[in-house]
């Protein structure tokens, strides 16, 4: 039977319970569902509330009939001090043998905060409650547990049941939850702030590149302007032809500065076109820096909504290779796993410590890393990153079908 088959069965049960009222408070009122679980008519014994018509021994029997198969919950009886009963599930939250935490006072298990149930009080003044609380494990360890209780009669006598739900994965979830939306509105500032950066380098780049080109160009058609108009047809001439250079080289200009901000050859040839002139140009500039590319996929086998995203994570990769790696040889690897696309980047450099770097303060690491996972994850992929001191750096997204 599987685990949620196990968990429905005992829900089914519990409801079945809370009609037989099998186990009672000391108020004589049904307890909680939660406490609640069946026991087979063949089988059927007296409340906790009437356990002196049982000995001690059918009194541990009923217990580990109503609460041992317990999924959801750790459920325990304290009486004098000192737990009677715990049930497995119990047992493994708090990391003990279950023998062990018979007889063992509850402030081993309950931080000093929320010691409550070390004593039963006489009369049962108490009433039922649930709250946060801190636990102890067996290694030491504090951790959240959400914890109830309510005063029974156990074997005649006053006794508290309670029950204990593990909160460290709801907790772990809350933490990453927390992490990722500051993350996310670190990455949005710096994604704002590298935009007005490279707007700003843009138009550096235009008024010192193309602006100064045409106003060359526009200074000489004056001249030229001028020595027609004065009959110099000759001179005009030969101003005109020494314009063409000049053009061309704005011409080169305006092409580089638009390769730069989205490469034409992506749209007109595809991806892996894309990428070899990439390495090409990568490797003019630095020369020192050899690329081996390990291309086994065909351009078909790339979907159209994946190809700028492979393209950016390995322009950003191969920028960090050139930044910080010192590196000279980059393995660039781009196939099919399966049904899975693929792409790996490695280099030979320093390498660095991925946990410190990534549990550092997004505004610290800067987008490199970060713009990497967001576009990855985004376009429905996932990447990793695996390096260390002196190992070098490999770089994985893998995109499923």
């Amino acid at each position: 039977m599987t685990e949620r088959k196990k968990t429905v069965e005992w829900l089914r049960r519990i409801l079945e319970t809370i009609a037989r009222g099998f186990l009672i408070s000391n108020t004589g009122s049904p307890l909680p569902y939660a406490y609640q679980q069946t026991v087979g008519p063949e089988e059927s014994s007296p409340n906790l509330g009437n356990t002196r018509e049982t000995d001690a021994l059918s009194s541990q029997r009923l217990l580990a009939q109503v609460f041992d198969a317990c999924l959801l919950v750790g459920v325990y009886i304290v009486q004098n001090g000192k737990f009677v009963y715990a049930n497995d599930k119990l047992a493994k939250i708090f990391g003990y043998p279950k023998e062990r935490l018979i007889g063992m006072p509850p402030a081993r298990l309950f931080h000093v905060d929320h010691r409550n149930s070390e004593e039963s009080p006489p009369g049962f003044p108490r009433r039922p409650s649930a709250h946060k609380a801190r636990g102890v494990r067996n290694d030491g360890e504090l951790f959240w547990i959400r914890r109830s209780e309510v005063p029974i009669a156990h074997n005649g006598s006053p006794a508290i049941l309670g029950n204990v739900v593990d909160l460290t994965p709801e907790k772990r979830l809350n933490d990453v939850v927390l992490r990722s939306k500051h993350e996310l509105k670190l990455l949005s500032e710096k994604l704002l702030s590298a935009q007005e950066q490279e707007r700003k380098r843009i138009a550096s780049e235009l008024h010192d590149t193309v602006g100064q080109y045409l106003s060359a160009i526009k200074f000489s058609l004056d001249n030229v302007n001028v020595l027609l108009e004065g009959g110099q047809v000759a001179s005009g001439l030969r101003s005109l032809r020494a314009l063409l250079p000049v053009i061309q080289e704005a011409i080169f200009e305006v092409r580089r500065i638009s390769m730069d901000l989205r490469p034409a050859i992506l749209d007109d040839l595809g991806l892996l076109a894309t990428l070899s002139w990439h390495c090409r140009t990568f490797q003019d500039i630095y020369a020192n820096i050899a690329i081996e590319k390990q291309i086994e996929i065909q351009e078909g086998d790339v979907p159209a909504k994946l190809r700028t995203t492979i393209y950016r994570i390995v322009q950003e990769a191969l920028n960090n290779v050139a930044k910080h790696a010192k590196a000279d040889r980059v393995v660039l690897g781009l196939g099919k796993t399966g049904a899975a696309i693929e792409l790996i980047v490695t280099d030979n450099g320093c390498g660095f410590d991925v946990g410190e770097v990534l549990k550092g303060d997004l505004g610290e690491r800067g987008l490199g890393l970060a713009g990497m996972r967001q576009r990855c994850e985004s376009s429905g992929g996932s990447l990793h990153i695996d390096s260390s001191s002196g190992t070098g750096t490999i770089i994985r997204a893998v995109w499923p079908s």
